[in-house]
């Protein structure tokens, strides 16, 4: 028996007998073609594209369940590389001007791109670069005959071993007979890890030697709450695991039954806890885990994998059924936030050097109208059968929300004049994201009628950090004094100006910022469905006067690490876990 520490990733335990997945670095050799050839060797090319993109095609109608959203638009996006045509061009020009094998040439087009967005520091060129690698080794295979890994084999309760998991190979396991993950590589925001949590099975990434002492048949036990991993375990430590996991099945079981009961603590302080939701197939899950409607309903899915734009009445028939299934709740539709790491080539966004900093989100809906005035015409529609809110992403001047809203009026009269009916008084909202929103809330709160703060985006812009970077993911901290004097600012001008205000972003999953952002007197908090039990147990277990009190400290704390130490004291007085989560127990 020996021991394995690695970073856990999503939580749950497992026990099982080992699934090795080794992936071999292809080897391509500079292979030359007769110029008699060329074109016979272009056409194996574009084959070996054809079957790669049938090939993710196929997995990803196999992705049809509400909890895989997250790799299904991965392979969206891989779907979309292999149809880029500077990629394509440039592999067929090696092919017929230097002769270079069909393998050989996507090679050194791979080559040529990755320089490229080595060169360039920006993380969502290193993230596409990852990206790019996994289809790229995907095509190569193609044209070797390389065989691809096979899961015909994998047994059930399999835990899956490997150095690292490219995107493409996680969407390829067969999910239900998985029972954990570990890796060698990766961190929290991987795409194992993003994958595992979206499918509620127990991951530990980072565990650095697994692959080189770990054999195919081993019995694994893994912890993902600790990151802990057991090879071959003896008896005592079997049945020490085997009683976790019983006793967190029947803390799942419990915690569903929450479902029925409000989100309201001891004394009595009542809020609304809403669902973060982006496919109409995640709707079952807001009655299930007890969802108080649905508090940001991204709107980019409808836009990807295809060609065109959505018309009017496909949005409209979309948000019409997301709103009816929310009832009595509100629903709020946030107008479409692509750029950043997301782009929908059908729209014709220029590539940019830093785009996370570009043309995204309401800057892209005030650059290109005529998407925008569909959109919200179809929102408006959807207005009249159910109580939606519409919310602006990004907004980080007044001018956007007042022009933001210029539009809005302008698809309430054309709406009028057609006959069209629609909510008249419908809510306009605005995400609080960067950190100019935050300074100048007190501004922004007078021209809309409510706040919802998007704490992932907003902790990355305040400190400077990309949370998808592994080098410096220890630099990205809720708890970072920047991030909580911020939220407290939104939240003291929201107030002031009587609007209300909500959050939705990860920060809502750890339970000291559940009690610290209900000391700062939030209305509404909205998260995954699958993570509402939790939220809902931690504010059902304290007292909103302890949390005011609490709040009013914990924003006066000079650095990350005695705010840090301050939450978990006080999260032991009033009776709770002492760990505060993950992010903050990786201060640095």
């Amino acid at each position: 028996m020996y021991v394995f520490q690695g970073i856990p990733a999503s939580p749950g335990i497992a026990v099982g007998k080992t699934f090795i997945v080794h992936l071999d670095e292809l080897d391509v050799a500079e292979t030359l073609v007769d110029e008699k050839d060329v074109e016979a060797e272009v056409a194996r090319f574009r084959d070996a594209l054809k079957v790669t993109k049938s090939e993710f095609e196929v997995m990803r109608e196999r992705l049809a369940g509400p909890s895989e959203t997250v790799s299904r638009e991965l392979l969206d996006a891989y779907i979309l590389l292999l149809d880029d045509i500077v990629l394509v061009k440039q592999a067929e020009q090696h092919i017929r001007d230097r002769y270079y094998s069909a393998e050989y040439a996507v090679k050194s087009t791979l080559e040529w791109a990755l320089e490229i967005f080595d060169d360039m520091e920006d993380p969502y060129f290193r993230e596409r670069a990852v990206d790019l690698k996994d289809v790229g080794s995907r095509i190569i295979q193609n044209l070797l005959g390389t065989v691809h890994v096979s899961y015909d084999e994998m047994k059930d309760d399999s835990v899956v071993v490997a150095h690292e998991l490219p995107p493409s190979e996680t969407a390829s396991i067969p999910r239900s007979r998985v029972a954990g993950f570990v890796t060698e590589v990766g961190s929290r925001t991987s795409h194992t890890a993003i994958m595992a949590r979206s499918i509620e099975v127990p991951a530990v990434v980072g565990a650095s030697g697994v692959t080189g002492r770990i054999r195919s048949g081993d019995v694994v036990a893994l912890d993902g709450f600790t990151g802990r991993v057991v090879v071959n375990p003896d008896a005592e430590t079997l049945a020490e695991f085997e009683e976790r996991r019983r006793a967190h099945e029947k803390e799942l079981e419990r915690k569903t039954a929450l479902a029925e009961l409000p989100a309201k603590t001891i004394d009595g302080y009542r809020i609304e806890l809403s669902a973060n939701i982006e496919v109409p197939e995640e709707l079952d899950a807001l009655t299930r885990y007890g969802a108080d409607g649905i508090g940001l309903y991204r709107t980019e899915f409808l836009f990807m994998n295809r060609d065109d734009v959505p018309s009017e009445d496909e949005q409209f028939e979309v948000y019409r059924e997301v709103a009816e299934a929310a009832l009595p709740h509100s629903t709020i539709i946030r107008t479409i936030d692509i750029g950043g790491d997301k782009f929908l080539t059908q729209l014709n966004i220029s590539a940019e050097l830093n785009p996370y900093l570009g043309l995204r989100a309401i800057r892209f809906c005030l650059e290109r109208p005529e998407v925008f005035l569909t959109q919200l015409r179809a929102i408006l529609r959807a207005s009249a059968y159910g109580k939606i809110k519409v919310m602006f992403p990004m907004i980080s001047d007044l001018s956007e929300l007042v022009a933001g809203k210029e539009w809005v009026a302008r698809a309430m009269e054309e709406l009028k004049s057609e006959g069209k009916p629609f909510n008249p008084k419908i809510e306009v909202g605005i995400m609080i994201e960067v950190p100019s929103a935050a300074v100048t809330a007190d501004v922004l709160a007078r021209h809309c009628d409510f706040f919802s703060i998007g704490t992932n985006d907003l902790i990355q812009y305040t400190i400077a950090v990309e949370r998808g970077n592994e080098k410096i993911a220890y630099l990205y901290q809720p708890f970072h004094p920047a991030v909580i004097r911020l939220i407290y600012a939104a939240s003291d001008a929201a107030h002031k100006n009587g609007i209300w205000i909500g959050v939705c972003g990860e920060i809502v999953t750890l339970s000291a910022a559940v009690v610290l952002l209900l000391g700062l007197s939030f209305d509404e908090f909205s998260a995954s469905p699958i993570a509402i039990p939790d939220i809902k147990e931690t504010i059902r277990r304290i007292r909103y006067s302890d949390a005011r009190v609490i709040a009013e400290e914990a924003i006066n704390k000079a650095t990350t690490e005695e705010l840090v130490e301050y939450m978990e004291t006080e999260m032991a007085r009033i009776g709770l876990e002492k760990e505060i989560g993950w992010m903050g127990n990786e201060v640095h």
